[in-house]
């Protein structure tokens, strides 16, 4: 499996944890020179927070 496979599956996964805690299923993960430096899911039903995106967080 190649790196850009393996993040992937790191933002689909952090997807599924969001789409279990009733929040639409976004995983996001931030890739600089081959290495993950962040990585988050949506929390904007929890944090009741509309800016709490995955691609911002």
């Amino acid at each position: 499996m190649g790196y850009n496979e393996q993040f992937m599956n790191m933002a689909i996964e952090l997807a599924k944890e969001c789409g279990a805690h009733d929040e639409v299923p976004v995983g996001c993960v931030v890739v600089k020179d081959g290495k993950a430096i962040g990585a988050s899911g949506n929390r904007k039903e929890r944090e009741n927070n509309a800016i709490c995106h995955a691609e911002i967080l």
